[in-house]
């Protein structure tokens, strides 16, 4: 037989996840604008990046057009 018994299991699981379930609740969810500003903020830092450090460097190397592309 086992050694818990029933209420006293649930009262376990319970408190192990108590914690978690409180965490969960209390971290509000983003709001749809904040997630596009930061996925916006996101591409413009890449877009950034790729331009200085692959195009430009391309551009002035003195490379045709083609190349660029």
């Amino acid at each position: 037989m086992h050694s818990l018994s029933i209420p006293k299991f649930l009262l376990l699981l319970i408190g192990a996840a108590l914690p978690w379930c409180l965490s969960q609740c209390s971290t509000p969810p983003t709001p749809p604008k904040a997630q596009l500003k930061a996925a916006v903020t996101r591409d413009l830092d890449s877009l950034d990046h790729l331009v200085q450090n692959v195009l430009l460097p391309l551009a002035r190397s003195g490379r045709s057009s083609d190349s660029l592309q």
